[in-house]
């Protein structure tokens, strides 16, 4: 009797050890959840239990995966070049060689699994459609929540959307305007509520009032014009049906052309104007987009008066 009651004891507290395993847990806002995330302390991204990822570390790429009690187990992995670059604004395109994993070693000035995130870019022109910094604050102070969060599910913007890197949304927590509002904004919370609110991010200094008009062949405009003269959507410039074209967002000069996450017009190849990739009749083609011409200023001549001639 008595060792069928030590039996029944251990019995109950290897049942709690598996218990502690659920993970229930309770973050500082108060909300439950039953899985505890792998946070990256580098980057903020949030993973959920079971998700893998390569990472950087040093010269050599880890395997990662998120395992019980947000812990992260990773170990070294050989990669080669990828074959079609995943990376933007020149970033170098590594794929590991026993999964289709990939990972972006980016270049001075950006961050993000792709290289997406500008980490100099502090203020947004326009209504922000473009902006892709890392500002991360609401207007009420309160910190965004991360577009990958778990809390997020059911809402439309989420970074599980599909097209949710062209919207420059991702695993961050940064200010976005994925709906053509006006101006940035994010999700926080109020209490236990999640809400959404603009951001605190201040508009551009001094920023070209120029920007929605062409001026020559409008090889230098960077608005966020979409449609073009027939009034058909641009597809984004990262579109995965781009991947054989000339220009797309994973050209190395792409940031100099103006081309990336979006799908804003452009003339990346000196064209008459501003153009971009778009569906015609179920057909893949391109088209001008309709931008109106810069107005100048007519220039001010100063004259003297004129002299009464001698008689």
């Amino acid at each position: 009797m008595t060792r069928t009651l030590a039996l029944l004891m251990l019995l109950s507290a290897v049942c709690c050890c598996l218990a502690d395993n659920v993970e229930l847990a309770r973050t500082k806002r108060g909300t439950r959840f039953y899985r505890v995330h792998c946070v990256d302390s580098e980057t903020s991204a949030v993973r959920s239990f079971g998700d893998t990822w390569l990472r950087w570390r040093g010269q050599r790429v880890e395997y990662c995966r998120c395992s019980m009690r947000g812990r992260e187990r990773c170990h070294i992995v050989p990669v080669i070049s990828c074959y079609v670059s995943q990376c933007y604004n020149g970033g170098t395109c590594k794929e590991a060689v026993y999964t289709s994993d990939y990972i972006c070693q980016c270049p001075p000035g950006f961050s993000g699994t792709q290289c997406e995130i500008n980490t100099k870019e502090d203020c947004a022109v326009g209504q922000g459609e473009g902006y892709r910094g890392t500002w991360s604050i609401s207007r009420s102070g309160a910190e965004c929540i991360n577009w990958n969060s778990t809390s997020l599910r059911g809402r439309r913007f989420t970074a599980r959307k599909v097209d949710a890197s062209s919207l420059g949304l991702g695993n961050h927590n940064f200010c976005r305007n994925p709906d053509g509002d006006s101006i940035p904004w994010c999700y926080v919370y109020r209490g236990t509520q999640i809400e959404w609110e603009f951001c605190s991010l201040p508009k551009c200094p001094n920023a070209d009032k120029n920007q929605e008009c062409v001026m020559a062949s409008g090889q230098s405009y960077r608005g966020t014009r979409s449609l073009t003269k027939s009034g058909s959507r641009c597809i984004p410039w990262d579109n995965p049906i781009l991947k054989r074209k000339v220009n797309n967002a994973w050209r190395s000069d792409a940031l100099e052309l103006g081309l990336g996450s979006h799908s804003f017009c452009r003339n990346p190849d000196g064209d008459e104007g501003p153009w971009c990739h778009t569906f015609k009749n179920m057909q893949l083609t391109w088209e001008l987009c309709d931008i109106p011409k810069c107005m100048r200023r007519p220039s001010i001549h100063h004259h003297s008066r004129p002299t009464c001639p001698d008689h």
